[in-house]
């Protein structure tokens, strides 16, 4: 004999699908009355809705009994408090409380325990109940059920708030832990490893909204000062992690301005993966670039290892990557650079060191015309000059964003001026010799 559980289910899926189109119809009036809400709120950046599914649906009435309590799939359904969901996203925690107030003055009508509005009649929001309230996990979060009449079915749906660090956080919740029964086991010690993860992304919302906060007092038209302004920001956020890491890890600190400046400067010139979209006030990719760091033990004791070896074709970059090699093991202000760098970038730390030696000759040659074979051999032959140069003097001032941008224009300029000179391959090769001993032409002194 069936066990009833699993007639109710069959009852309750069989509801779901047959008004599964009633529900995406009014999924989609709930966000376009919400987009229409709050329209003109820059606060909120983003309205999402859903659907219960019937995975999702099954679960739920055996993980919390809905089976005992009601008699019936159409009992469960009537009573079922998220068929749809929507989810107001919002900036930054702080401006949780302001979208629930919005929602207070336009819900202002009030009956059978649902306030109501004069623009969606057929939709209430049950807005007496205490927000935040709390949820099983000790975590705050702005959870509002609403009821709403739609093609003649009534039904009850769930609205959240949620700002952009507690989206991030749910989704590593619900995938990592909700959804992982093992995990089960040893509660307490994930419980409390949440309640970490968590800490730590209130603190990046702090430091989210200094950077958005800095980048709105500038006109947007003006991208060079407001990128300027943002890194600025990005590498103090960056060295305030690695400054309570190393007093952890090794119970002192040591002033590491000027490498947070050069791996802030790295993002916004095509360094990691995302830069654009941060440029452009994308929260999202920072948070999560952020949280590599925040999450990331260093375990600055420690050497770094390349995985193979490294792959370079050209004499610099040949150079310049066996120098890095032999000093990131080293040098501990190097370490500690690679080490941030290695979290940052999505590749393996092979890969990571040869993308970061490209972006530095990238950025070396990035002023340089170089219409024929005779520019790039010249071209090359300097650079090359300058990676040994850099091998007997390798100080991290020299990847500095005012280093490079220096480089940059000694190397075009005395380019441009052998170039007025050296007219072929043969003369470039009697003369390179005494081109080349001319360093103060194109290395910073």
């Amino acid at each position: 004999m069936r066990l009833e559980v699993f007639n109710i289910i069959d009852e309750a899926l069989f509801i779901l699908n047959d008004n599964n189109e009633t529900y995406a119809d009014a999924a989609l009036e709930l966000r376009s009355l919400f987009n229409g809400i709050f329209n003109n709120d820059d606060n909120v950046i983003n309205i999402v809705t859903r659907i219960k599914e019937a995975t999702s649906l099954k679960e739920k009435i055996i993980r919390k009994k809905l089976y005992s309590k009601y008699n019936s799939g159409c009992a469960v359904m009537e009573h079922l408090s998220d068929v749809v969901g929507i989810r107001i996203e919002c900036r930054f925690i702080k401006d949780e409380p302001l979208v629930l107030n919005k929602l207070l003055k336009v819900f202002s009508q009030q009956r059978g325990g649902y306030f109501y509005s004069p623009i969606a009649p057929n939709i209430g929001l049950d807005l007496l109940s205490p927000q935040p309230q709390k949820q099983k996990n000790g975590i705050d979060i702005y959870r509002i059920d609403g009821y709403m009449h739609c093609n003649n079915i009534d039904f009850r749906f769930e609205l959240q708030i949620k700002s952009l660090v507690k989206v991030f956080w749910a989704e590593i919740e619900h995938k990592i832990v909700y959804k992982n029964n093992s995990y089960r086991l040893i509660d307490d010690f994930f419980h409390n490893l949440m309640l970490s993860i968590n800490n730590n992304l209130v603190s990046i919302d702090q430091q989210l909204m200094l950077i958005y906060e800095q980048m709105q007092k500038h006109d947007s038209g003006d991208n060079y000062i407001q990128a300027d302004s943002t890194k600025q920001i990005l590498a103090k956020a960056i060295n305030d992690m690695l400054y309570n890491k190393m007093n952890e890890e090794l119970g002192f600190t040591i002033n590491f301005k000027k490498p947070c400046e050069i791996l802030a400067d790295f993002v916004f010139n095509n360094g990691v993966t995302g830069a654009d979209a941060i440029k452009t006030g994308s929260m999202d990719v920072l948070v999560l670039l952020l949280m590599r760091i925040k999450n990331t033990r260093l375990d600055m004791q420690s050497s770094l290892l390349l995985e193979r070896p490294l792959r370079l074709g050209d004499s610099f970059s040949r150079e310049f990557g066996k120098t890095l090699k032999n000093i990131m093991n080293v040098d501990f202000e190097w370490n500690l650079f690679f080490r941030i760098l290695f979290i940052m970038e999505p590749n393996n730390n092979t890969g990571d060191l040869e993308f970061f030696i490209s972006y530095i000759r990238k950025e070396l040659t990035s002023r340089c015309n170089t219409d024929n074979v005779l520019d790039v051999t010249i071209l090359e032959d300097i650079l090359a000059n300058i990676a040994v140069s850099f091998t007997s003097s390798p100080k991290i001032s020299f990847i500095s964003r005012e280093n490079l941008d220096a480089s940059a224009d000694m190397v075009a300029e005395y380019l441009g001026e052998i170039r007025t000179i050296v007219d072929t391959q043969s003369q470039w090769q009697e003369y390179k010799e005494h081109f080349l001993a001319n360093k103060d032409k194109y290395i910073l002194q």
